[in-house]
């Protein structure tokens, strides 16, 4: 309904990055979007960092972002949003002399960026344009909608089945152009991010001790543990997109 449209418009218009911490039991951080240790957002997102193994800090000590999430273990995640355009490192604090850091591109809001380099007395200049962000979350809950009809998601055989099913209701929206472009990411993350096809599986809201609530998918009830001073709860909504409010699970 209405109600849903607004919350999502509300969604769109700061976006949330993904970056996984020690994947796999890996020294490295790894963006979920980008899939290398960079994640690139504009002023205004925020990211949000999940911990894959224990004993690993998302930290940095130089201004104008500054911050700290402390070792912690799993499950864990942290979330910082920024507000100045830069380029920002940072480390894990055990394990930086091991080379596990990472970098966060903050674009401006609205513009993008220009990088001046100069080497042995010749200058290039590259100009970074600024993301392009979905807009239409009318269009985006239309699809989504024709997702259900076409593949409903209680009648997934796997979930690789339902993520195909859904690529191809997205690609006749955008052939069709009542998707827009920008919008494709929105909704494939809605499915990705969902229990279609994975039996026993719930979408997890973890609240954390600032507040922040954070959704993913688990293999069951028992695995949907809350953080450390946190909260959690499994919802009865299928996707991550519209599993959590603010302060938990949607009614």
């Amino acid at each position: 309904g209405g109600l849903g449209v607004l919350l999502l418009a509300t969604q769109l218009a700061a976006a949330t990055r993904t970056v996984q911490v020690g994947p796999s039991g890996t020294l490295t951080f790894v963006d979920d979007a980008s899939g290398t240790s960079t994640t690139t957002i504009t002023a205004g997102d925020s990211v949000t960092w999940v911990w894959q193994s224990s004993g690993h800090s998302t930290t940095r000590n130089q201004s104008p972002e500054t911050w700290d999430s402390g070792v912690q273990f799993t499950p864990f995640t942290f979330t910082h949003r920024f507000l100045a355009p830069g380029t920002y490192r940072y480390h894990c604090t055990p394990h930086e002399i091991f080379g596990m850091v990472g970098t966060v591109v903050v674009l401006p809001a609205g513009g993008g960026t220009t990088t001046t380099t100069v080497r042995r007395g010749t200058t290039t200049t590259t100009t970074v344009p600024p993301p392009v962000t979905c807009s239409d979350p009318e269009a985006v809950a239309s699809t989504r909608a024709e997702i259900e009809t076409r593949c409903p998601c209680s009648a997934a055989s796997t979930h690789a089945a339902y993520l195909r099913c859904a690529a191809g209701v997205m690609k006749d929206a955008l052939k069709a152009h009542a998707l827009p472009g920008p919008c494709k990411h929105t909704v494939r993350m809605c499915a990705a991010k969902s229990t279609c096809g994975r039996p026993e599986s719930v979408t997890c809201c973890r609240t954390n001790a600032a507040g922040r609530t954070a959704c993913s998918v688990k293999r069951g009830a028992a695995a949907c543990r809350r953080p450390r001073r946190g909260t959690a709860c499994t919802s009865t909504r299928p996707s991550c997109c519209e599993a959590c409010s603010g302060a938990g699970c949607a009614p």
